[in-house]
């Protein structure tokens, strides 16, 4: 009994050392695991899966402001803060179709002040996409609104940390919904792209409007 009890035990364990494949390059003389995941770099550290089912991109931004003020009549100061801190994920599960988003800033100028009653605005972007070809693009969660080109335009590729007073009086932020893109993008002629969505209407700091709700 202990000896069968035993092969059975040898059978398993050489099933398991099966599934990790050593290969050796000889030119390298070096060794590579099939099972570990693929690392990228350029945009950030990507990770894929080796069966190519999840991809994972993470990125760090971050922009410092220094302002001097000078008004008539009073003395001049500066004011120095961290404008924007983002952390963001991105990627693909399943099928490069199925994309998701997630962007989190923790910087004074995105965060904001805390108010009573208020939720904490660390919650930038949290999408999931549909991309069933190049010039379709479908979405569910929350992120900015296509509301002005200000807006659309990432603030990274801003050549200073902020964009016009007119669209910090005036723009949309970001709010919860269906958001929906055509996009016509090419690299030797002209380019444009529709993008609408249908959400609450309430921004991103919201949590219920309902009055028994226990979100409340």
């Amino acid at each position: 009994m202990r000896k069968i009890l035993l092969f059975a035990i040898l059978a398993v364990s050489a099933v398991q050392a099966q599934e990790v494949k050593i290969i050796k390059n000889e030119n390298a003389n070096d060794l590579k695991i099939a099972s570990l995941p693929y690392y990228s770099y350029g945009k950030g550290l990507g990770i894929t899966t080796p069966d190519s089912l999840f991809q994972l991109n993470m990125r760090v931004r971050m922009q410092n402001r220094v302002t001097y003020y000078e008004n008539e009549g009073q003395d001049g100061f500066f004011e120095a803060q961290v404008r924007r801190l983002r952390l963001r994920f991105d990627g693909f599960v399943a099928n490069p179709k199925f994309l998701y988003v997630i962007q989190l800033s923790f910087g004074a100028g995105d965060v904001g002040s805390v108010k009573p009653g208020e939720n904490l605005n660390v919650i930038r972007d949290a999408m999931f996409y549909y991309r069933p070809n190049k010039h379709w693009q479908l979405g569910f969660g929350v992120t900015k609104l296509p509301g002005t080109r200000q807006t659309v335009n990432s603030s990274g590729a801003l050549q200073l940390t902020d964009r016009s007073i007119n669209n910090f009086k005036f723009g949309v932020d970001r709010d919860f919904g269906f958001h929906f893109a055509n996009l016509n993008e090419f690299d030797n002629k002209f380019s444009y792209n529709f993008k609408g969505a249908v959400t609450l209407g309430e921004g991103r700091n919201w949590t219920t409007n309902t009055s028994n709700s226990n979100l409340k």
